[in-house]
């Protein structure tokens, strides 16, 4: 997985022009992380139950290269956020930061999934718990001054 793009700075408005690409990637790693598990429980099932060795040794198979091609295509989706030059913090909640200045200093402009755009932010040693409301979005910067 690669880390995100060093030092991308966005604006709010930036942030939010990117939110529609990110909100697909998320809704598509949530398709892909429940095909992984569903696969798992199957070739758990598989595993368990030997009607015909060779039967089971070719749906198990089949079951296994679908599940390895999953979890490559979960990694991508990762790759992708982070590309973007964003933070992913929780992807199971959609918990992504952008990285901004804020009268001055970095912080984290903090959107989560459900949300209809950008509205919060947090220092950069504080996390979700932490966030404060943007009250004017054009004091967030994508270029240190």
């Amino acid at each position: 997985m690669n880390p995100p793009v060093k030092d991308k700075l966005f604006s709010v408005e930036e942030a939010n022009m990117l939110l529609p690409e990110i909100r697909t990637i998320l809704d598509e790693f949530k398709d892909r992380k429940k095909m992984f598990f569903e696969l798992k429980e199957e070739i758990i099932e598989l595993t368990e139950v030997v009607d015909s060795e060779e039967y089971r040794s070719e749906e198990l198979s089949k079951k296994e290269r679908i599940m390895r091609a999953t979890s490559n295509e979960i990694e991508n989706l990762f790759e992708e956020i982070a590309d973007l030059g964003c933070v992913v913090k929780d992807i199971d909640n959609g918990l992504v930061d952008f990285i901004s200045i804020f009268k001055g200093r970095k912080v984290f402009l903090c959107w989560k999934q459900g949300e209809d755009k950008v509205s919060w932010y947090h220092d950069m040693q504080t996390g979700f718990t932490g966030r404060k409301k943007i009250s004017d979005p054009v004091e967030f910067k994508n270029i240190l001054e």
